[in-house]
């Protein structure tokens, strides 16, 4: 069977596959809508900054194996991320920057967005490509982790090359395939980069979990077909042997130094299946529900789409579209099983629904370019989208931090937006249509995150006072000790932002460690734990912070204190290590000289 592409193109005279200008015009509006993050004057978040911290000491400490939390190891993912984070400060020269630990970041979702806009090129023709790259560019939940230092935009990267390179290699002429179906038989060169590439998934999130979300839609789509001969190609000793190779050499090397990891990995990702991490505990349906908000602003016209090529999908073996509906719903249905859910995890899903949104907006494309010239019109679109939108800002705007003029701006633009997405969705050059709706997206997006930085960053406050801290430790010539059991992961921006010079302790009994000769130190921890403090000697609060995210009373915030020793306080060994359940938590302990 020869595959043979549907043309969706709506540009006359267009070529199928996506061209060198093509590329660059995605890339020219992902460096704008992502790159953003690097200049938008927003702080590291709690989670945000694990990945920039710990890739921080790994490159001080010429460790390039072992993620590190204040010294101590932090072993819930591989470390494929913090390689890409090191390389970036590397080139740069320095550490210290939120736009230097972002830059892998953008570029790892530009990457991704070409990719999916290549493959639905080659599936279905040019304008599906172009559009599908920057459907998924302007999804919600894909923009925000573009803006993020965090992990899972690079698994996302590696789920999707794993993903789409099957795509790429199924859907070739019947001629290239290979002839072979022994098990311990030989297989072309492109099977053997595919099990490769599904070994990489496992480099990133926690163990198993992008390999699951890579095997999953290839699995169904091969089972729906009900091919032995194409399935037989997959049951390949030396391929799933390459896998687990490239899947379990780090944990592999990692057990080896810390056998008692595997602990940690059974807590994690056991307990995510069974309840028993109840932080992420969600109901069956948290997908489902959260799907329209992931997607956003794509959910009903990716529904839209996803009709259109459902009869296809449905009648049609080997098709790019059954393809998709299998890698549209089968993670989601199988992700939905386990107790523990949380949205980010279907970032590795979103290029499907950003072609099933590329197809629903040919199609909505074709259709509303039969509607009457009224309802096609700017007035029509202010009316009956703008409008609404305007009342929900306008009973908010009371509540809206910043100026008083903001909710103002923000119901004349929205009436803009909406009037002239209106207008550029019926123009009848698909070119200026599509430059139109994706400009303002865009635009929205850019604009959002410049205001959201300057009024809705709950870290600002606490950012500040350890920049402030920081300069305190400087002026008096102190060290000053961070209090790493700080029940969050708040541990790794506070570093992070008090500089090379800042200490650690695992939690404030180390402070009676013997290797600490200095008779007074600064020590940065809660407000509440003063009164621990003060069985070590003399406590002074220097300053404290404004507000702290997530407190639940004032006891709660970052405060600094100085603190001078007794001159009799005795001091302790300190154990030789900390265990990876112990650093993140999830078990008690070590305490040096017994518990306060």
């Amino acid at each position: 069977m020869t595959f043979v592409r549907p043309d969706y193109d709506s540009v006359p005279g267009s070529q199928l596959s996506l061209r060198l200008a093509d590329y660059s015009l995605l890339t020219l509006f992902c460096s704008l809508l992502f790159g953003v993050s690097l200049v938008g004057g927003r702080y590291l978040t709690m989670h945000e900054a694990v990945l920039p911290q710990s890739a921080k000491e790994m490159y001080a400490n010429h460790e390039w194996l072992v993620p590190t939390s204040a010294g101590r190891p932090w072993l819930e993912r591989p470390p494929l991320p913090q390689w890409i984070t090191m390389l970036s400060a590397h080139v740069v020269g320095r550490f210290d920057q939120e736009w230097i630990v972002r830059l892998p970041a953008a570029i790892v979702a530009l990457l991704t967005v070409l990719i999916v806009a290549g493959l639905s090129a080659y599936w279905f023709g040019r304008s599906m490509g172009l559009l599908s790259g920057l459907c998924l560019a302007t999804c919600l939940e894909f923009t925000r982790y573009a803006w993020l230092a965090e992990q899972d935009i690079y698994l996302s990267l590696l789920v999707t090359m794993a993903v789409a390179f099957f795509g790429y290699m199924e859907f070739r002429p019947r001629a290239s395939l290979p002839t072979s179906r022994s098990f311990f038989g030989t297989r072309p060169a492109s099977i053997l980069v595919w099990f490769v590439l599904l070994g990489m998934t496992n480099l990133a999130k926690g163990l198993a979990f992008g390999t699951a979300m890579a095997v999953l839609p290839v699995l169904a789509f091969m089972l729906w077909n009900a091919s032995l001969y194409r399935i037989q190609r997959y049951v390949w000793f030396w391929g799933w042997l390459a896998t687990a190779a490239i899947a379990l050499a780090w944990p592999i090397a990692v057990c080896i130094r810390h056998p008692d990891v595997v602990a940690l990995w059974h807590y994690d990702l056991f307990g995510r299946l069974s309840g028993q991490y109840e932080a992420i505990n969600q109901p069956a349906w948290y997908y489902a529900a959260n799907l329209p908000l992931i997607i956003a602003p794509w959910f009903l016209i990716a529904i839209l789409g996803m009709g259109a090529m459902a009869r296809t999908a449905w009648n049609t073996r080997f098709s790019p579209e059954r393809f998709i509906w299998c890698w549209l719903w089968v993670p989601i249905l199988v992700f939905s099983i386990p107790a523990g859910k949380h949205h980010h995890y279907m970032l590795p899903c979103l290029a499907p629904w950003a072609m099933a949104s590329a197809r629903g907006l040919i199609e909505l494309r074709r259709w509303s370019l039969s509607w009457p010239s009224w309802l096609k019109s700017p007035i029509a679109g202010a009316l009956f989208v703008g409008l609404p939108l305007a009342l929900a800002i306008g009973f908010a705007g009371p509540v809206l931090p910043g100026p008083a003029w903001v909710p103002v701006v923000a119901i004349v633009v929205c009436v803009a937006i909406t009037s002239l997405s209106a207008l550029g969705l019926h123009h009848r050059s698909a070119v200026v249509s599509a430059m139109t709706v994706f400009g303002l997206i865009g635009t929205t997006y850019i604009g959002g995150l410049i205001y959201a930085a300057r009024h809705f960053d709950e870290c600002r406050t606490d950012t500040r006072f350890f920049q402030l801290a920081r300069q305190e430790s400087t002026d008096r010539g102190l060290p000053v000790y961070v209090n790493a059991d700080l029940r969050s992961m708040d541990v790794f921006r506070i570093l992070f932002y008090l500089g090379d010079d800042a200490r650690s302790v695992h939690n404030l009994t180390f402070l009676r460690d013997e290797k600490i000769h200095e008779p007074a130190i600064l020590v940065l921890t809660r407000a509440k734990d003063q009164e621990k403090l003060q069985r070590l000697g003399k406590v002074e609060e220097l300053g404290r912070s404004g507000e702290t995210r997530r407190e639940g009373s004032p006891g709660d915030r970052f405060a600094l204190f100085e603190l001078t020793y007794r001159t009799d306080l005795v001091r302790h060994q300190a154990p030789p290590r900390v265990s990876p359940m112990q650093a993140m938590d999830r078990e008690e302990g070590p305490y040096l000289g017994g518990r306060f």
